[in-house]
């Protein structure tokens, strides 16, 4: 996404909304595009789809899919299976936290995503 573009968030935190984005970005994984610089106060998720790995590159030049907390990888490789339960959890105490403000929670799950098989935990 363009920096430039103007965002919900961006408009929304004008107001004096909170803003955070949970789950999988995808809409650019460098430092300028990452949602933190689209008007989110706070970002937990991935930056790109969890199946590009797969299929992009050679083995070894594609560094492992991160998990990233703002703009700081957290874990890597991220455990994809646990990714619908942790960012359930996240919006929930984000909810919770912020229940008497206005607030903008944008939460794009990684599931179903766009590989053959979902990845969820059993209770998800």
């Amino acid at each position: 996404m363009n920096p430039d573009e103007v965002t919900i968030a961006e408009v929304l935190k004008d107001r004096g909304y909170a803003t955070t984005c949970i789950g999988k970005w995808h809409l650019g994984d460098q430092m300028p595009f990452l949602p933190t610089r689209q008007g989110f106060d706070s970002f937990f998720g991935i930056p790109y789809r969890e199946g590009m790995m797969a299929r992009t590159g050679a083995p070894g030049k594609i560094p492992p899919l991160p998990l990233l907390e703002n703009e700081t990888v957290i874990e890597a490789p991220v455990d994809c299976n646990r990714l619908t339960q942790r960012y359930t959890e996240k919006a929930i105490d984000y909810m919770t936290e912020n229940k008497d403000q206005p607030f903008l929670l944008y939460l794009p799950h990684a599931v179903p995503g766009s590989i053959p098989d979902a990845f969820s935990s059993p209770d998800f």
